[in-house]
């Protein structure tokens, strides 16, 4: 699932470097206000999550919007 996600975050954001889990995705040259409403786009679109701009302000990394769907998933 890890894998599929991080596949997912690459297409949304459009990157084409690599993507670690523990990257703070806000230093990536790709983050910006597109960025994050595609990522809000596909989190609802993949996984039927809704996740507000307060929640995602929190998020730094990779992995806490991957624990995020996570934990949403249950």
């Amino acid at each position: 699932m890890q894998e599929l996600f991080l596949k997912r975050f690459i297409e949304t954001i459009e990157r084409e470097d690599e993507v670690k889990m523990e990257d703070d995705f806000r230093n990536y040259e790709e983050w910006d206000s597109l960025a994050s409403l595609s990522l809000v786009s596909m989190l609802d679109d993949e996984y039927g999550i809704n996740i507000g701009h307060n929640e995602l302000e929190k998020m730094k990394t990779v992995k806490d919007i991957y624990d995020f769907i996570m934990a949403k998933s249950k």
